[in-house]
């Protein structure tokens, strides 16, 4: 094995961009839904033992989720969240070995949840902030006699605008 120890990490806050859709139902002061979303989003996070490095990075991100919650007087949503969610992990091993052949590309799935508030700006028109946490499955990539065994979680906190229908 090449790789030693593994000592801190080395993190970039990840940033992006998406779009979502759903369909939610309000029976008096109750709200139940559904929503759908890819994001497509940038940030690494870096593993090293002193000599050599091995950097993976999310690319984007497919989100199912269930949302259910309570208006607050017809202006404003706090909810609960539960769900799936699908990142690509990807990595070109170590030491970002271009020419090895042996790239690193996978979908992780996760178990996703959190909660947010959601808030009428004006009639059809409404801020949303979200923070959601999700823990994922194992992924394991093989680099010559070394293999690195990924379980990742993440966290987001999300500020949307969002247009309502009727």
């Amino acid at each position: 094995s090449r790789f030693g120890n593994v000592g801190p990490l080395t993190h970039n806050n990840s940033y992006g961009g998406g779009f979502f859709g759903g369909y939610g139902l309000n029976y008096g002061p109750f709200y139940f839904g559904a929503e759908g979303g890819l994001i497509i989003e940038h940030g690494n996070t870096t593993f090293s033992d002193g000599t050599y490095d091995v950097k993976v990075s999310k690319s984007n991100t497919l989100d199912l989720s269930l949302r259910s919650g309570i208006t607050i007087a017809n202006r404003a949503l706090l909810y609960g969240l539960v769900g799936f969610s699908g990142a690509n992990l990807k990595s070109r091993g170590l030491d970002a070995d271009l020419d090895n052949g042996r790239d690193f590309n996978e979908r992780i799935t996760h178990l996703r949840f959190g909660g947010g508030v959601e808030v009428s700006i004006v009639e059809n028109i409404a801020a949303r902030l979200e923070y959601t946490l999700s823990k994922g499955n194992s992924a394991i990539m093989l680099d010559n006699a070394d293999q690195f065994t990924f379980k990742p979680k993440s966290s987001r906190i999300m500020f949307s605008l969002v247009l309502h229908m009727y």
